[in-house]
């Protein structure tokens, strides 16, 4: 189905402006949200298949102003959020903003579908055991104070969709992308610990759950064209993923790291677990020293990208070595 009228918060960000091409793309028209004008693409003002609206998600009238653009909006693409910073942040940035979106739906008389750009961060590392299957149907994290504050406001974000879909019988798609990679985004937690031009790399073994941006894009706006069955939850993932030995060596072509320094992710768990039994200390620990965070990242486990393929029409894919050729070779250019 294509000829819908999307919206997009985050529009400008990283995942945002990949999937604003790829509704363009599939013939979609595009409401761009985005909290400021400066920040959206040049190539958006000679498009007029693209409105930009802006607005910041966070603040007291977003959620009236946002209600009364939704009247002939056919589905909502929520990717606006933050990747790190503090609870208190997390909060303003990405729960706030999402109890906006929330607010704008059940206040606007249209019926719309809503896809929510969630996370793989909120599966729970320590209820699976090294080498299974990572499902959509695996655990979820049951202590998030025990995770970072990202986890916590991804959870967050699913329980606050989940509950408004189900009471007011809106269609939404919980979407879990895994290591979103595309320019001058490479690394991601799943590899070990950067520290200059060094890499503490955790673990060897086991898929590391990547995602090019470019196919993450596609994904969510093949869940905007789709009718779910109420609330539905896919998993994101490249059908080629490497182990992260292999990530690494690609990684090591562009120049960085010029050092790997192996240590085991188990000794850093033993030592945070100790850490952790300190007052007032446990949970100012970084992600490095919390097992729960560590066995969530580094716990050799296996993905499978069966249900996204089952539910969407997702086109044929490159594979990871021609994805980072490519992605090399334009950063040169650049």
């Amino acid at each position: 189905m294509a000829g819908l009228k999307i919206l997009i918060t985050g529009a400008s960000g990283f995942i945002g402006r990949y999937a604003v091409d790829a509704a363009r793309g599939a013939g979609n028209e595009v409401v761009a949200l985005v909290r400021s004008e400066a920040t959206t693409p040049t190539a958006w003002s000679t498009d007029s298949g693209i409105v930009v609206f802006p607005l910041d998600l966070a603040e007291p009238d977003a959620k009236g102003r946002l209600a009364k653009r939704l009247s002939d909006v056919d589905a909502i693409i929520h990717a606006a959020a933050i990747m790190g910073g503090a609870p208190d942040r997390q909060i303003r940035e990405t729960a706030k903003a999402m109890e906006t979106v929330l607010g704008a739906i059940q206040a606007c008389s249209s019926s719309l579908r809503l896809v929510l750009v969630s996370s793989l961060s909120v599966y729970d590392g320590r209820a699976v055991e090294t080498g299974v299957l990572l499902t959509e149907d695996c655990p979820l994290e049951t202590a998030p104070q025990k995770r970072d504050a990202y986890c916590q406001a991804k959870l967050m974000q699913e329980r606050q969709s989940r509950a408004v879909a189900e009471a007011q019988g809106f269609d939404l798609w919980i979407m879990r992308p895994g290591a979103v990679f595309g320019p001058e985004r490479l690394w991601n937690a799943h590899l070990g610990y950067p520290v200059g031009p060094l890499l503490i790399s955790m673990e060897s073994a086991g898929e590391v759950p990547v995602s090019y941006v470019v196919h993450t894009a596609q994904a969510l706006v093949q869940a905007a064209q789709t009718p779910s069955n109420g609330v539905e939850v896919i998993n994101v993932f490249d059908d080629d993923r490497p182990d992260r030995a292999t990530y690494v060596a690609a990684l090591r072509q562009t120049g960085w790291p010029r050092v790997v320094w192996p240590i085991s992710w188990r000794l850093f768990s033993i030592v945070g677990a100790v850490l952790g039994k300190i007052p007032r200390l446990g949970n100012r620990l970084p992600g490095l020293l919390r097992p729960a965070t560590l066995h969530a990242r580094m716990k050799p486990v296996r993905f499978d990208t069966t249900r996204l393929h089952a539910r969407l029409d997702i086109p044929p894919q490159p594979s990871f070595s021609e994805v980072m050729h490519r992605l090399q070779i334009e950063g040169k250019s650049a």
